[in-house]
């Protein structure tokens, strides 16, 4: 797996955690929504590129 692609899946799951959070805390429905559902967007992204890469070797 690219360092590229394995820090963008990262950052896309953190930067979830951080709405939801954000949003927790200033009590905005919207807010934690968006964190909620973008939170595991970012784990199986990086599922799928750690499949390639195994199958690469």
């Amino acid at each position: 797996m690219g360092i590229g692609r394995k820090v963008r899946n990262t950052m896309h799951a953190l930067q979830a955690r951080i709405t939801d959070g954000l949003g927790r805390t200033t009590h905005h429905g919207r807010l934690t929504g968006r964190g909620r559902t973008d939170r595991p967007a970012g784990n199986p992204k990086q599922s799928v590129e750690k499949i390639k890469s195994a199958f690469r070797r």
